[in-house]
């Protein structure tokens, strides 16, 4: 094990921290504790465990005193001379024996009769226990900095862990990372994913602002009260001039400083430097874009550009509200893409996500007639699962019905089973060209493709869809394949425009 080995190492050469599950937490050997490189949360102790007691480790003076015991023994054997066939431990309330028959040893407590009382036997380290997807030593060769959307502070609390709530943030990226690796070898390097946390800045560090909130709450209510500050409340802050000012600087510094230490180990060990992607989710990819669009702005203020470490390879967005807070801000059609300093943009969406929108339409109003690509469902061998198609159909037609009438909602659905016109092929294909020439030949709205069971109950899977992407194997596979090839499209992204039930042209 990796970890184990260079814990060892630094042991013996007086080293002071060492970076252990692929260098995102830090052991301190002088404190015996293991805490978080790149975000705040409490260290824990570490313990240098040898010898263990049904699954418990003995402190550690025991277990080097019964590793100097049988050097003793196995000495003495060799040379012919007896040796004991018992010690008792510095702990001074236990005694280890060798049991010749089993050829090994149990431990017992110590005081009158302990050889009538219980006996347990000792194990000597830990069984091989596989290392989690992306803790490999190997270097990574992409690095995405993942910035969580609203509500974190309310879902991160004790009390929802186990209440069926997304849980914290930092185990949500944990889970990702482990998807995004699963299926690719050391020799291919790995992906590292780097939480990004600011809900403390809003619900913690300021005291002040705390103190304001809940003086003015209402005590009626309180878990909806809860709900109210911690979830909603973050999009009101952000959108203060005070407290969003106060979150970009936070998250640009948590980002800078991450990038600084991990370039500087990669420097250090002679490694080639990652690709740097960011993704964000929900309220995180408004953040995350605004980051991202100011850094071609001449007259900005230090503490608000990222480090010259970094060029944002690609960015991510997943159930993101962007399109709809641009609409709110007047911002121009040709403003959106392509970002400065950053390679290509996609937005993800669940199809009943309630809090997501496309940007496309806002690019190009025709793009409201071409829909959002769908993401290949690589967990299913790729391709559109036929349900999808039948459901893209069926809504075709209630859509058509709805709005002129039964008789002419049955002409919708037979043209999308033919395909377009020439005429419409030739308009919406130039539509889709002038998305992707702004976006490295890509498509920027792409929709993940939902269950059988998702499909027929939509407002029953709308109510967790938002909350799901870092759990979804496809977006995990999309991700990967985005960050690790150059902008191209590739075979299920033909230029032509298809009809509903094809991967072109899936309802968003």
């Amino acid at each position: 094990m990796p970890d184990q080995d260079n814990l060892d190492s630094a042991l013996e050469t007086k080293e002071a921290r060492v970076g252990v599950y692929g260098d995102r937490w830090v052991v301190d050997l002088a404190s015996r504790t293991v805490s978080p490189r790149y975000w705040k949360m409490a260290s824990s102790e570490v313990v240098r465990a040898l010898w263990h007691v049904d699954g418990k480790p003995l402190p550690e003076e025991d277990s080097v005193a019964i590793e100097k015991w049988i050097e003793e023994r196995e000495a003495g054997d060799a040379s012919g001379e007896r040796s004991p066939d018992y010690l008792a431990l510095p702990d001074g309330k236990n005694f280890v024996e060798y049991q010749e028959s089993g050829d090994s040893y149990v431990v017992y407590g110590s005081g009158i009769g302990v050889y009538l009382g219980p006996r347990s036997p000792l194990t000597r380290g830990w069984p091989d226990v596989p290392a989690e997807f992306g803790d490999s030593a190997v270097p990574a060769s992409d690095l995405i900095f993942c910035i969580h959307g609203m509500g974190e502070h309310f879902w991160s609390q004790p009390s929802q862990q186990n209440a069926g709530s997304p849980g914290a943030f930092v185990d949500s990226v944990r889970e990702f990372r482990e998807l995004i690796n699963i299926n690719h070898s050391d020799g291919e390097g790995r992906t590292e994913c780097i939480p990004i946390v600011w809900a403390n800045i809003i619900h913690e560090d300021d005291t002040d602002l705390v103190g304001r909130v809940r003086d003015i709450t209402l005590r009626s209510v309180p878990l909806l009260r809860s709900l109210a500050n911690d979830v909603a409340a973050d999009v009101m802050f952000y959108q203060s001039p005070i407290y969003e000012t106060k979150i970009r600087k936070g998250v640009i510094s948590s980002i800078n400083n991450a990038v600084n230490e991990y370039m500087a180990a990669v420097d250090h060990c002679g490694r080639t430097k990652p690709r740097v992607s960011i993704l964000g989710h929900s309220l995180g990819s408004v953040i995350a874009y605004d980051i991202v669009r100011i850094q071609d702005s001449d007259d900005l203020p230090p503490e608000f550009r990222l480090t010259s470490n970094m060029d944002v390879h690609v960015l991510f967005l997943c159930g993101s509200p962007l399109p709809l807070f641009l609409t709110c801000r007047g911002v121009g059609r040709s403003d959106i893409v392509p970002l400065a300093n950053c390679g290509r943009v996609y937005n993800v969406f669940n199809p009943t996500d309630p809090v997501a929108y496309r940007i496309e339409p806002l690019i190009d109003p025709d793009c409201k007639a071409v829909n959002a690509h769908h993401v290949p469902f690589y967990s299913g061998g790729g391709g559109v699962q036929k349900h999808v198609q039948v459901k893209s159909a069926v809504q075709s037609f209630a859509e058509s019905a709805y709005e002129s009438g039964v008789a002419n909602a049955l002409i919708k659905p037979v043209k999308n089973l033919l395909g377009f016109d020439a005429e419409e092929k030739k308009k919406y294909s130039e539509v889709v060209a002038k998305i992707k020439k702004l976006n490295r030949s890509e498509r920027i709205d792409w929709v993940l493709q939902d269950s059988f069971i998702e499909s027929a109950g939509e407002y029953v899977a709308a109510v967790a869809s938002h909350c799901k992407y870092f759990g979804n194997a496809d977006f995990a596979a999309f991700v990967r394949e985005k960050i690790s090839s150059d902008a191209h499209s590739s075979a299920d992204e033909s230029d032509s425009i298809e009809p509903a039930e094809s991967a072109e042209s899936i309802t968003g």
